[in-house]
């Protein structure tokens, strides 16, 4: 597997952290960064999924949390609570796309409010941001019932309770299959005439480029391109 950094707190818990013990981890996150290989990448994760070790799937220069001292990410992650949506249904989800799961918890699962988070590993780290936030917004689109927060990339996670799946051979996502897959669900979604629209929404919340078919050029860019509007209507 290929190696990566995450930031993990050394606190463990039997109970989720509440909204103010949350902001205190934010502050401090940055500064516990492990290297997870193959020979610790199960303790990783039951840390995080069985023994409530909150975390951060981005690492961060000078100890600080922040946009401008963003150093890499290669971890996806998604929480999702709701009494409506299960591990089940996200994970048949994930399988139908192609998408295969890292490792997924139970984050305190209350009655029959479903709380659970899912962690996707990339096959290798983002060091820009931009490329980090694409990954995430494109996750986001493919699975609209997971929280809104879950777009910020430097967003801190509560652990959980029990690890739910695990997948030790260590499977990796790259950005094509994602972006491809991203467009075969909106077309799946909305349809064959309608489903470039959203695909014209997310480069302009991403700034990834659109090819001459209007699908996903694996490249970011900073100033999107003024004309895309006039194309928005094509099928």
């Amino acid at each position: 597997m290929n190696e990566f950094n995450v930031s993990i707190s050394k606190i463990s818990s039997k109970r989720e952290f509440n909204d103010k013990e949350m902001k205190m981890f934010d502050t401090f996150i940055a500064d516990n960064t492990e290297l997870i290989k193959s020979d610790n990448v199960r303790s990783f994760v039951e840390q995080v999924g069985s023994k409530g070790h909150v975390f951060c799937p981005s690492t961060f220069k000078e100890g600080l949390k922040s946009k401008e001292t963003f150093e890499q990410s290669q971890l996806l992650t998604l929480h999702f609570d709701s009494k409506e949506t299960s591990f089940k249904k996200i994970k048949d989800r994930t399988e139908q796309y192609d998408l295969p799961i890292l490792f997924a918890y139970d984050a305190f699962s209350i009655g029959s409010r479903n709380k659970f988070s899912i962690v996707f590993l990339k096959d290798s780290p983002s060091s820009s941001l931009k490329e980090a936030e694409a990954m995430q917004n494109s996750l986001m689109m493919m699975f609209p019932e997971a929280d809104k927060s879950c777009d910020d990339v430097s967003k801190v996670y509560n652990g959980g309770n029990k690890v739910l799946y695990f997948d030790d051979t260590t499977p990796a996502v790259s950005v094509d299959m994602l972006f491809m897959n991203m467009s075969l669900h909106l077309r799946n979604r909305y349809g064959a005439t309608n489903y470039k629209r959203k695909i014209v929404e997310f480069s302009k919340t991403t700034g990834v480029a659109l090819n001459e078919r209007k699908l996903p050029e694996i490249s970011i860019v900073e100033n999107f391109t003024e004309g895309i509007k006039e194309n928005i209507n094509d099928k």
